[in-house]
């Protein structure tokens, strides 16, 4: 071994050698055998390169300015502590079953709540747009039921109540009066994202500048009131559940906080006032280092927008919540969904989320199940607890592929926020509908992965189980509507008669307007009559598009499995993955294998058909012997009365003769499987339909 006195660095034997970029991409060229190094590359949704080899040569770490955790611009996180809360999501629609829920899961180890009330109180009635469960509180008496128990100082809780948000903020407080608690001394968020709301209900009960008014309302009373509480909510989960890529999430959440910051600047209140109080929301999907990048992103760009905005590093610090994604969810074989979660909880925790809730398993099936709830808390506590991963903070900084998708993402991110700014902003972009169609496109270019498998989803287009059991869950029936706009009072109620204007900015307009709201609650006003019913007031925009990935799957194996016959001709060594390959894709679509023997000619296969005819057969043999076998086959199934004739495979340079010799689909790697298996299910079940007349 060298010394230093030689003039070479020191060295150990358990140094691992060091190679430069150059040497391994030789390497890798000479492994690929002449396939460009280029296909190692993929590319996310946004179409932002992930390399196959990420190094210092080709990331863009700034050490510099990337600042500490808990310091500007906050992207090592907002706080010194890798430590979030774990906050499920109380959703049950009958009052009774939300309390119960909120008390088993903070018995279960959830350090916070996360409360949504059903989306028409959200919206302020007036549209009708199906969107996701919630709460239906009517009453300030069943909220008080609600949080029974609930430590309001310490306990994290938030309310995701939209424009009813200023009448559910003063009846916590109250609840906190009568607690002996005191409202100086609450915790919580109390808010909705107006615009998102909007967005995914198509409109809002009342005109959007009145609910910015009444937040705005809601910002002076809590600053005097209840400095603890946070009153707006920024989410872009219902983008996410529309769709919404990586990048489009964050500028849409960029977005939607310089919407709130702007409407709250026209009613005079300060960014320092209002930035501290915003709470903000984003889905997380299964793709780790994306989604560490993401929320990483997320904190980075809200610093330096607000810093641009002019304020102060305590204004810049985002409070931001993750919630798995329940586009990714699935109805088959949902046991996967925990996989699922526990995914999205990792880079959640990774990328310093302050607070996480994952859904339970059987979220997409629409059931509250008790187990679920609990397998979804200790997912977040195996994690904590046991994997500890809040002793680390920002465990992905520094490592060269989750800063260089961080910094992607956010030049991405920043660059749309940009075009949604110089079209009018968020608001604007909503009511013309160019955000709406702009999510669609993005939905529509992932469907078409998902559909050509090159985003399998497990359990559902890879690795399916025709025949796999349902879990056991508990069913509940949801609670029948109770909060119809003006029910019981005839709108004597109604903000919508309050004669001052949302732009004011005097304080005893706002008392006036506030003490209404109190006087109504005490009065048993119901929250729809206070802020919705006037059906001349509503507004309406366009409305997004909810759907989960699997659902095209979902409603294939919707009308139970189906049997074809897979005739196979040739040595089982040739066709082994090709077998396997349709046995896998026609379960992804309910249907199982009938016969798949192996013969060893074409007159043996016809034969065993001839015997066992179907309405539809899957032919299954090597490329090579398809031109001699198909043309020979296929007049003989046809009389044994195969009407639907599809191949394993589509050899390029032979699908025109094939079709002409009468193959009508061919199932084949990277091309769109759903519609060949919703073919050969239409004519299987035509067939079973005739036979059961």
């Amino acid at each position: 071994m060298p010394h230093a006195s030689d003039g070479e660095a020191p060295t150990r034997p358990s140094d691992p050698p060091t190679h430069d970029l150059e040497a391994w991409r030789a390497r890798a060229r000479e492994g690929l055998g002449g396939v460009p190094l280029e296909r190692l590359q993929t590319r996310t949704r946004d179409g932002i390169a992930v390399e196959p080899l990420f190094v210092a040569d080709n990331s863009r770490i700034d050490p510099a300015s990337a600042g500490r955790p808990g310091s500007a611009p906050f992207l090592r996180g907002a706080a010194a502590t890798g430590r979030w809360q774990i906050c499920p999501r109380v959703d049950a629609s009958a009052p009774t079953d939300a309390a119960a829920d909120l008390r088993s899961d903070l018995e279960r180890g959830a350090d916070a709540i996360w409360i949504s009330l059903d989306e028409g109180t959200m919206a302020g009635g007036g549209v009708a747009t199906p969107g996701r469960p919630g709460v239906e509180v009517c009453t300030a008496a069943e909220l008080e039921a609600i949080l029974a128990g609930l430590d309001l100082t310490s306990h994290g809780l938030v309310i995701d109540a939209g424009v009813a948000a200023p009448a559910v903020a003063i009846a916590l407080a109250e609840l906190a009066d009568r607690r002996g608690v005191g409202r100086g001394r609450l915790r919580a968020t109390v808010g909705g994202d107006l615009l998102a709301t909007a967005a995914l209900r198509g409109g809002l009960g009342l005109p959007p500048d009145r609910a910015f008014g009444d937040l705005a309302d809601l910002v002076r009373w809590s600053s005097a009131e209840a400095p603890g509480l946070r009153t707006a909510i920024v989410s872009t989960i219902p983008y996410a559940d529309a769709g919404a890529t990586a990048s489009e999430e964050l500028a849409l959440l960029l977005a939607g906080g310089l919407e709130v910051l702007r409407q709250m600047e026209r009613r005079g209140l300060a960014i320092e006032e209002v930035a501290p109080r915003i709470h903000a929301a984003t889905s997380i999907g299964r793709d780790l280092l994306l989604e560490v990048a993401k929320l990483r992103a997320a904190r980075l760009l809200w610093s330096r927008m607000i810093a641009r905005c002019g304020g102060s590093a305590r204004a810049q610090a985002l409070c931001l919540h993750a919630e798995g994604s329940w586009r990714e969810l699935s109805t088959i074989e949902p046991w996967g969904n925990l996989l699922r979660g526990a995914a999205q909880a990792c880079a959640g925790a990774i990328a310093g989320a302050a607070s996480l809730a994952t859904l339970p398993f059987t979220a997409a099936i629409g059931l509250a199940d008790a187990d679920a709830r609990r397998l979804a808390i200790n997912t977040q506590l195996l994690l904590r607890e046991e994997s500890h991963l809040d002793r680390t903070i920002d465990a992905g900084g520094g490592a060269f592929a989750i800063e260089s998708l961080t910094d992607a993402l956010a030049r991405a991110a920043w660059t749309r926020l940009q075009a949604i700014e110089a079209a009018g902003g968020l608001a604007a972009g909503l009511v013309d509908g160019s955000i709406q169609a702009t999510i669609a496109a993005q939905a529509a270019a992932q469907a078409q992965t998902v559909a050509t498998t090159r985003e399998a989803i497990t359990g559902v287009s890879r690795f399916a189980s025709v025949d796999a059991p349902a879990p056991a869950v508990t069913t509940r029936t949801p609670a029948p509507s109770r909060g119809a706009p003006l029910a019981g009072d005839g709108g004597t109620h109604s903000m919508h008669s309050m004669n001052s204007t949302s732009t004011s900015t005097s304080t005893n307009s706002t008392t006036s307007r506030l003490a209404t709201i109190q006087a109504a609650l005490a009065a048993g006003a119901t929250l729809r009559s206070i802020f919705g019913g006037d059906e001349r007031l509503a507004w309406t925009i366009p409305a997004l598009e909810r759907r989960r990935l699997a659902e095209p799957f979902e409603a294939l194996r919707a009308a139970g499995v189906l049997r074809v016959p897979l005739l196979c001709v040739g040595a089982r060594a040739a066709l082994g993955p090709r077998i396997d390959f349709m046995r896998a894709t026609l379960a992804s679509g309910g249907i199982a294998c009938a016969d798949e023997a192996l013969h060893d000619a074409g007159d043996a296969a016809l034969a065993d058909f001839v015997a066992a005819p179907a309405p539809a057969v899957i032919l299954c043999a090597a490329d090579l012997d398809y031109p001699a076998l198909v043309p020979a086959l296929i007049p003989g199934l046809r009389a044994a009365g195969a009407r639907l004739i599809a191949l394993a495979g589509r050899p390029r340079d032979q699908v025109a003769a094939l079709t002409d010799a009468g193959v009508d689909l061919f199932f084949s790697l990277g091309a769109d499987v759903l519609e060949p298996l919703r073919q050969v299910r239409r004519v299987l079940s035509e067939e079973t339909a005739k036979e059961a007349r």
